[in-house]
């Protein structure tokens, strides 16, 4: 254990402790010694850069560290908790403070709780869709009232860019920030869609819905899609206390660049929250034609031997690998990774009706063949991105289709899931020049 508290925090009374070493956990001990509040971190590990510590130190943060801290001590003065989304609620700090009833908040919260509460908030949750939708929607704000700030988990943590002079902002909201968030106010809350995901974190699908629902909390508006029949449910199970805006993406007409339908419904929510917003819808539509893909949503690496590839590594649920593959056929199918509790069985009848063959891989491989299997389509059942690459190269055929989508993170074997879909950017290069 680390323990640094001496002749810092530890005399006070009145104590935000912040849990986690990662850019959201730095960026709310700035913003709370801003204002004066003693701060104290802990995580599970020491950090790796002396920096951080020396960062801590001319702040006159006290800091402990280890998994085995004594959590009288930690806890001692704590009047609030504002933990990373790393750490779930069952994690023992927070399971602890729940037990003795100190407030625990997130960090788009805590930032709201900070702010002058002027800003004027458009809040994107939903299982998938969220990115886009929010670049949509801050594309649209744009051309409409000049130039507004991405937030939350697309852009800048909330409580760096949540200044008392900013007007609009559009913020990307996790259900983890949500779990934590009692009073933070969107103007306008869009969910994109809701399937099961992160349960492991949650710890049931009811306790991931509630979450995405807590968006809406305080919302004058809130929009959602007519086809997405879990969203319409949970607005059933918590009611709004504003305006219901609902949007039928099959009427949207606009001639978006954005490849697959459920681009197309994101679209069509981005559209709805901007008019909601007050935005002129000229200017909207013009921006929302000009929107490109970004790499890692169906991004289309080209046509090779007659083979079209496509990066989609950014779906990490089968939701999202789902509404990748329903449009595409002949496709040979990349999935797998850490599937963080979600079972692939939603994905049987896809693997059925559209999969040439399903590579498995990652610390899932065994659960997607399992699946794979079980849709009577062949399988080959892999650990590495590069084993499954080489094995698909030796099957594919002109008019055939590569997809990585796999319904799953990608934290078991790479950094992030861009890392991944760089990987397989360059293992298609490979392909090419071979």
């Amino acid at each position: 254990m680390s323990d640094e508290l001496a002749g810092r925090d530890s005399a006070s009374s009145s104590i935000t402790l912040v849990l986690g070493l990662g850019a959201s956990a730095l960026a709310m001990v700035k913003r709370l010694r801003e204002v004066g509040q003693p701060v104290r971190v802990y995580s599970d590990q020491p950090p790796a850069d002396d920096t951080i510590r020396q960062r801590f130190s001319a702040q006159s943060v006290g800091t402990m560290f280890g998994d085995t801290v004594d959590l009288d001590r930690l806890l001692d003065g704590v009047t609030c908790i504002a933990p990373s989304p790393a750490f779930p609620p069952h994690h023992r700090v927070l399971a602890r403070a729940e037990a003795d009833g100190i407030p625990i908040v997130s960090e788009p919260e805590l930032a709201w709780q900070l702010s002058n509460h002027h800003t004027r908030l458009v809040g994107v949750t939903g299982t998938n869709g969220k990115t886009t939708t929010t670049q949509l929607i801050g594309a649209g704000l744009s051309a409409a009232f000049g130039p507004v700030p991405l937030l939350g988990n697309i852009g800048v943590p909330l409580t760096q860019g949540l200044t008392d002079d900013l007007a609009i902002g559009v913020l990307e909201l996790s259900s983890f920030q949500l779990h934590y968030a009692q009073t933070l106010t969107c103007e306008v809350a869009v969910i994109t869609n809701l399937a099961d995901d992160h349960l492991t974190w949650h710890g049931n699908a009811q306790a991931y819905g509630k979450a995405k629902a807590t968006i809406w909390a305080h919302a004058n508006a809130v929009v959602v899609s007519s086809k997405e029949h879990a969203v319409l449910d949970l607005l059933v199970k918590y009611p709004p206390v504003g305006e219901v805006i609902t949007v039928d993406p099959d009427a949207f007409t606009l001639p978006i660049q954005l490849l697959g339908s459920h681009n197309r419904a994101n679209a069509a929510l981005a559209h709805a929250a901007c008019l909601a917003m007050g935005a002129n819808e000229d200017a909207v539509n013009t921006a929302l034609v000009r929107a490109t893909p970004d790499a890692h949503r169906m991004q289309s690496l080209g046509r090779i031997h007659g083979v079209t590839f496509i990066n989609d590594s950014k779906a990490t649920n089968p939701h999202a690998a789902i509404a990748a593959i329903q449009e595409l056929t002949h496709v040979h199918w990349i999935i797998g990774g850490d599937n963080k509790g979600v079972a692939y069985d939603a994905l049987i009848p896809w693997m059925r009706s559209r999969a040439v063959a399903v590579y498995g891989i990652g610390t899932s491989h065994e659960e997607v063949a399992r699946a794979a299997r079980a849709a009577g389509v062949p399988v080959e059942d892999h650990l590495h991105l590069d084993d499954a690459f080489a094995a698909l190269t030796q099957r594919v055929r002109p008019g055939d289709t590569v997809l990585l989508s796999p319904a799953a993170a990608s934290t078991d074997q790479f950094t992030s899931y861009a890392q991944r879909g760089e990987r397989f950017a360059q293992l298609v290069g490979e392909f090419a020049n071979a």
